[in-house]
């Protein structure tokens, strides 16, 4: 037939994504049960030709919830000659990278398999 028409043609309203969440819908879901949501929405046009020729159907999209990542800063450790510092390894905990208000008590991590290069010769 002919016809060509992009997507400047379609209006999309009503946006639904269940992935969203919050009063405002400007928080992402957690991704604990499933990391896949559906979203939906009405697609209208103005273009009178297409309206003419169409029903428009609208299938539903896919919203995907992905792990943000968590960017762990290990604190710095101070030796001196003849006396290791065993007793300060940890994190740093003002630099933990937290998104979405999410904020935890820094016992939740475990820092384990220390390899301090500034000791040579010690177990």
């Amino acid at each position: 037939n002919g016809d060509n028409y992009n997507s400047d043609n379609f209006i999309v309203g009503n946006v639904n994504d269940e992935a969203l969440i919050g009063k405002d819908k400007t928080q992402n879901a957690n991704n604990e049960k499933n990391p896949n949501y559906k979203w939906t929405a009405n697609v209208t046009t103005s273009n009178d030709t297409i309206n003419n020729n169409y029903n428009i159907k609208v299938n539903n999209g896919k919203s995907t919830v992905k792990k943000a990542d968590l960017v762990i800063d290990l604190n710095d450790v101070e030796h001196t000659y003849g006396t290791p510092n065993l007793n300060d390894y940890g994190i740093n905990k003002d630099k933990i990278s937290w998104v979405n208000g999410d904020n935890y008590n820094s016992d939740n991590f475990i820092v384990g398999n220390v390899n301090d290069e500034a000791l040579i010769g010690k177990d």
